[in-house]
């Protein structure tokens, strides 16, 4: 409580250090392992019916098109696709069974009632741009999981905008915290379309003794991720192109993120903090120069115009 209203007094970057030094100073004392993970987990319990009243009092319609999972006591990581708006709302909805939220840059929960809720079910929060801070984080989800617990992570690291990519690409956090931890990784495809959400959960994936590369494990992991968006899109259904209007991809970003009050985050903040594989050219590295070179009879060529 003490810190909930000190934060209150703080700018947002002194209030993102503030909790980057309390995360470093709960680790030195108590180490990796999260306290009290059996209690956390029965707040998860009286919190999962105010995730649905919340859900239906704001009109959004929840769809499971499939549930693949196989009953387990094992921990699990619950790897999800992530496209802003109520994911992590539909998300715990749909897996039902308590899980922690592995959160990263958590500056929207830090003065909210939905940080408090958070807090209460049980949540592990990183600055991605700290390096020591994203160290404790991953530390804490393995001690959670060697202790019974299970965790919620969104391996995109940023929110899907992308307009050709089922599922962006993954860090390999997840995967690695999953194979030294030994647990099971179920995965869960979430698509959004107005107010209607679909969520897709994946057969389990045994990851103890099975996998010890962390990388070939994301790939692993991301096939399964882009499968399970395939069936969601099947049972949505198609849409024909010229039905698609021309500024679709502004309009798509605007309903994710600038015609959110809830959120400060920009387009600029998922680019910075979305997964880069350095092997692979991107449209805007190839043709960024071209921003540079003045339009001139000499430049025309470039830009395909042409000179009366």
């Amino acid at each position: 409580m003490f810190s909930f209203i000190k934060g209150l007094t703080l700018s947002q970057d002194e209030l993102d250090q503030y909790y980057i030094r309390q995360r470093r100073q709960y680790y030195d004392k108590h180490g990796a392992v999260p306290k009290h993970i059996k209690l956390h987990n029965f707040f998860h319990w009286l919190l999962l019916p105010c995730i649905i009243l919340l859900r239906k009092i704001n009109g959004i319609k929840l769809t499971i098109i499939c549930d693949e999972r196989t009953k387990t006591k094992e921990p699990v990581v619950y790897a999800c696709t992530h496209i802003g708006g109520v994911d992590i709302e539909s998300a715990f909805e749909t897996i039902k069974h308590p899980c922690w939220l592995f959160l990263g840059d958590p500056r929207e929960v830090y003065k909210n009632i939905d940080g408090f809720m958070l807090r209460l079910n049980g949540v592990i929060c990183l600055d991605s741009k700290d390096k020591d801070d994203r160290r404790i984080a991953k530390e804490t989800a393995i001690g959670l999981l060697q202790n019974g617990g299970s965790l919620m992570i969104f391996p995109e690291g940023a929110w899907n905008i992308s307009v050709n990519q089922p599922v962006m690409g993954l860090f390999s956090g997840a995967a690695d915290i999953a194979i030294q931890s030994k647990a099971q990784i179920i995965p869960v495809a979430l698509e959004c379309y107005g107010k209607h959400m679909y969520v897709a959960l994946g057969k389990k994936i045994d990851v103890a003794d099975a996998w010890q590369d962390k990388n070939e494990l994301t790939r692993y992991l991301r096939d399964a991720l882009a499968t399970l968006k395939w069936r969601i899109f099947e049972a949505v259904g198609t849409q024909c192109r010229k039905d698609i209007p021309e500024n679709y991809r502004q309009t798509y970003i605007d309903s994710i993120i600038n015609d959110n009050k809830d959120t400060s985050y920009t387009e600029q903040d998922v680019l910075d903090t979305m997964f880069r594989d350095r092997s692979i050219t991107t449209y805007d590295d190839v043709f960024n120069h071209l921003k540079t070179i003045p339009v001139t009879r000499q430049t025309a060529f470039l830009f395909n115009k042409r000179f009366g």
